[in-house]
């Protein structure tokens, strides 16, 4: 009783977004939807981080068994990872599709190649990551660059080895650490078809004409009770708040949320640790601009 293919997966750096957008495309009528099972099983069995490389040749015996185990529609993870049981009915698999949500982009090449996923990958502007990552206390942007590994160091990310190497400070660090994960994601993109790139603030602005498009490309049923459930995540009063890991969000205020908490002094040093790797998305001097 196997589920459709190809099974979604929607990606992103932490703090992005990503669990908004997964459960909106998790509550479609034949979604089967879990919520971080490699990474979430990864740290309940002793893993010490979230966003480090995998090596396609190689990859963690545990980390596999996990995504093979999720893409395959198995539901056997720890509590919060199967959002909703009764999406799980034996009756349900054979018209389901798996919906995974995930939050390491360094492990994409391999995911792709291995599973074949259909994937939605989520950016988000590198200040309201950064600011977000600040909040939680996870503070520990240089030593996530010495993470990444000597594998990609000396291949994708061997233009950038000095920058990598000599950046200091937070904001700075954070930057080239967002870069440089960012970078191996799209690259790992570039010639898959089968994927949609989808900003945060795009779907901030317009939330069920974005999602709707989503809901398109995924081969998922967009019907009144999605429509119902976005309407009821993203509108809400000025004071509304997503909270550190909830779902729910003014989006107008949302996107643009960062602009009035940065120092000119912090956002110059987080753009001029992005810009570094000369990336596609939030490349024009408009996306870094503070509120007046």
């Amino acid at each position: 009783m196997k589920p459709a293919r190809p099974p979604l997966l929607i990606m992103s750096l932490p703090r992005s977004g990503s669990s908004w957008v997964a459960e909106i495309l998790g509550s479609a009528p034949e979604a089967l939807f879990l919520r971080e099972p490699i990474n979430q099983s990864h740290l309940a069995c002793g893993g010490a981080t979230t966003v480090f490389d995998i090596d396609p040749a190689a990859p963690p015996p545990c980390y596999a068994q996990f995504a093979t185990r999720a893409f395959a529609g198995i539901p056997a993870f720890p509590a919060g990872v199967v959002r909703d049981a009764r999406q799980w009915k034996l009756t349900r698999r054979t018209r389901g599709r798996v919906v995974v949500k995930e939050v390491n982009p360094l492990a994409l090449a391999w995911l792709l190649d291995t599973y074949r996923p259909r994937i939605v990958f989520l950016m988000r502007h590198p200040a309201a990551v950064a600011l977000s990552y600040e909040a939680l206390n996870w503070c520990n942007a240089e030593a996530k660059l010495a993470e990444l590994g000597a594998r990609l160091m000396d291949s994708s990310l061997r233009p950038w080895q000095e920058t990598i190497q000599s950046v200091t400070g937070f904001w700075r660090a954070h930057g080239a650490f967002q870069g440089a994960v960012l970078h191996v994601a799209l690259q790992a993109l570039t010639a898959y078809a089968d994927a949609r790139i989808v900003t945060y603030e795009s779907l901030c602005e317009n939330p069920e004409a974005g999602f709707r498009a989503l809901f398109e490309f995924a081969g998922l049923t967009f019907d009144d009770r999605v429509r119902d459930h976005i309407g009821e995540s993203s509108i809400g009063t000025a004071q509304d708040t997503a909270g550190h890991y909830g779902t729910r969000r003014n989006t107008l205020r949302m996107a643009a949320a960062w602009k009035g908490k940065l120092t000119p002094e912090q956002l110059a040093g987080l753009h001029a640790g992005y810009a570094a790797f000369d990336l596609p998305y939030y490349r024009g001097d408009d996306h870094w601009t503070l509120a007046a």
